[in-house]
């Protein structure tokens, strides 16, 4: 009998049996032959428990284990930007191959992380899926679901299901947002036994709902969109599949977490996203800077320079910013996004030029040093443009780890936005984590890196989640593919599911190519300049513009936003933060609500974009609040309606209000004496 223990992490396994828990989730486990085969999932708060009306457990078979019994182990882990956690390890060995089933509990959250690894397996380990072909009534509905329990072809997680009436939905998003702007899809229907459903996404729940608990399943793992389903529901079960996740699994090496969980389903996601931000305990002080990035003016590195840099970081520090992040063009190096037009490479950096990463002679001839200088006097960071050569599967990953350690230590530059990558193989995946983690290692955590999820096969949103911030769109007036309301909805729908602060989202300086928008309503240069602030002042705001552009009305009405902003913003951080009213379309009222943990207090941010009601009420929202307001564009008035509502009157369109709110105190009640 194995019983291991940490906080309120236990694993007892014996006998074929295995059960692993914290305070609010409990797994049970059957050892056979397969492997490990589980039998429910169990919300211990409630006590509802996902599994067959039989009790039947289903095998894994993503690789036949040896048939020797496993070795257990488990210890606590506390590196990085994560929270303390607990890791078990359940291995089979056999001479130089093994297979472990590898799992992560947090102290207190509903929610299990689970993954295979393999050491050397033999060519054959990995059964391969069914033969396809179109499904047929046999009759025989018992037949039918035992044989759909068995488990083939690459599983991460298969779980029993209960009978009943049941509802499944599939959430799936994307990133390559250069070619997508609709970044959240979503589609479901009721569970029938006799239907199997094959879905591609990032999460799948299953709602029983006649109690209204809810079971969530997610794949921690590039979200690129792939060619095979990631979920399959088929005779009672659920199973998470490994496909579409850079290929096939390793030889040798970890592949793809996958996420269960379970809650109620009206608490699911808030629940989702506090285990998310367990994962990537980020401090505000190191990552959300108020940064400006020129590129977004599409002058690409045409301007880059000495002069122009020392400029922007005169403007950003009068206008209350943070950092300024210079994009292509400060090295020596050419890329094909260059405004040369010889152009030059996406990756084989090195084989180019030996000297790729070192700064530009003629654009910086005295270096970078003297610039982070001036910037940390006028109180910037200064942050660069990085792309990590893809060439070979990231081959010179510690070349590429060593070139930004070494900006660190010489420069003091701290931040770095990161393209260009391209994981297209396990390997490549493999020696691109293995760099992420020798720059936080080698810096203690002081580097901020922006993954750059805009194009080609990134991370994405739930991969790795430990490692910095997301840079999420490209939008360009010059182009019209700027839009505030299409900006909104796509932070709106996406932070249902990952904490808003993670993520940056892009302001534009409005009046620019406004012939480009002609009489367009929804024209960036109809908004005010703090409007467009406060579309994303939910995430990460990153001023996509060259500050000295901007025209002095817009100045002030952003440096006034972002003085207020500035003042809250370390509470503002710590919230969860979820959207409220209608998913912005350019004619709505809209918003988001920011939560304290203790639930009492916090923040909302509401809008009225160019619609002609001049009121709107709002659910979801603390009721009895008291309310005081922050900032708006507009004469406004707010008011809590009891029950949940609050009511918002607004002056005119295109309008947003940022209010701080508290609980009012509970009245005690008379007492007799």
């Amino acid at each position: 009998m194995t019983r291991l223990a940490w906080r309120d992490c236990l694993l007892a396994a014996g006998n074929g049996e295995a059960v692993l828990q914290n305070a609010a989730l409990r797994t049970r486990w059957q050892l056979e032959a397969d492997g490990l085969a589980l039998r429910c999932v169990e919300n211990r708060a409630t006590g509802f428990c996902w599994q067959a009306p039989g009790g039947a457990a289903v095998p894994l078979a993503c690789m036949q284990p040896p048939g020797a019994p496993p070795q257990w182990e488990a210890r606590p882990l506390a590196e990085g930007l994560r929270a303390a956690r607990w890791l078990v390890r359940c291995t089979w060995r056999q001479g130089a191959r093994s297979v472990s089933r590898c799992f992560v509990l947090y102290p207190e959250s509903p929610f299990l992380t689970m993954w295979a690894e393999w050491e050397n397996p033999p060519q054959n380990a990995f059964l391969p899926a069914p033969a396809g072909g179109a499904a047929a009534a046999t009759g025989v509905e018992r037949q039918a679901s035992a044989a759909a329990r068995r488990a083939y072809g690459d599983i991460m997680a298969a779980v029993p299901l209960p009978g009943g009436h049941l509802q499944w939905r599939c959430t799936r998003l994307l990133d390559q947002t250069d070619i997508h702007d609709t970044l959240v899809w979503e589609h479901g229907a009721p569970v029938y036994p006799a239907e199997q459903v094959e879905a591609s996404g990032s999460f799948f729940t299953v709602e029983d709902r006649l109690s209204g608990e809810a079971l969530l399943a997610a794949r921690h793992a590039p979200v690129t969109p792939a060619p095979d389903a990631q979920f399959r529901l088929a005779g009672g079960c659920l199973y998470v599949l490994q496909n579409g996740c850079a290929g096939a699994p390793p030889h040798s090496g970890a592949g793809c977490a996958c996420v269960l969980g379970v809650a109620p389903a009206e608490g699911l996601w808030p629940q989702y996203r506090a285990f998310y931000r367990l994962g990537w305990r980020a401090p505000w002080q190191r990552h959300a800077l108020l940064t400006s990035n020129t590129w977004g003016d599409r002058s690409r590195d045409a301007r880059v320079c000495e002069a122009f840099i020392l400029r922007e970081i005169a403007r950003a520090a009068f206008l209350g910013l943070d950092a300024v992040q210079i994009d292509d063009g400060w090295q020596k190096g050419v890329t094909v996004n260059s405004a040369r037009p010889d152009g030059g490479v996406w990756e084989g950096y090195y084989a180019a030029d030996a000297d790729f990463w070192t700064p530009h002679p003629q654009r910086f001839p005295r270096g970078l040093k003297p610039v982070a200088e001036y910037a940390a006097a006028h109180g910037i960071a200064l942050g660069l443009w990085f792309s990590p050569d893809s060439s070979e599967n990231f081959a010179h990953w510690q070349r590429d780890a060593d070139t930004l350690l070494q900006l660190w230590r010489t420069c003091g530059i701290a931040m770095f936005k990161l393209d260009g990558v391209k994981l297209r193989t396990p390997q490549a995946r493999a020696q691109y984590l293995a760099f992420l983690r020798a720059v936080c290692v080698g810096s203690e955590n002081r580097i901020l890196l922006q993954q750059d999820i805009t194009a080609e096969e990134r991370l994405g949103y739930l991969c790795a989640r430990e490692y910095g911030t997301l840079f999420v769109e490209n939008r360009y007036t010059d182009f019209g593919s700027y839009y505030p309301h299409r900006t909104l909805r796509n932070l709106w729908l996406l932070s249902r599911y990952i904490p808003a602060q993670r993520m940056l989202f892009e302001l534009l300086n409005p009046r620019r190519n406004a012939a480009r928008y002609q009489n367009d309503p929804f024209a960036p240069l109809r908004f005010s300049a703090d409007y467009l602030f406060a579309c994303v002042l939910a995430a990460q705001p990153l001023f996509w513009m060259e500050l000295s552009g901007l025209a002095n009305v817009d100045t002030k009405r952003l440096r006034r936003i972002v003085r207020i902003y500035r003042q809250h913003r370390d509470a503002l951080w710590l919230c969860d933060v979820q959207p409220i009213g209608q998913e912005p379309d350019g004619r709505s009222f809209t918003g988001f609500l920011f939560t304290n943990h203790r639930r009492r207090a916090g923040y909302l941010l509401l809008l009225r974009e160019d619609t002609p009601e001049n009121a709107f009420t709002f659910s979801g929202v603390p009721g009895n609040a008291r309310l005081q307001l922050l900032c708006a564009n507009r004469p406004v008035r707010a008011r809590c309606t009891g029950s949940g509502t609050l009511r918002l009157q607004t002056a005119g369109p295109r309008a947003y209000a940022l209010y701080q709110w508290q609980s009012a105190p509970r009245r005690s009640l008379p007492t007799n004496r």
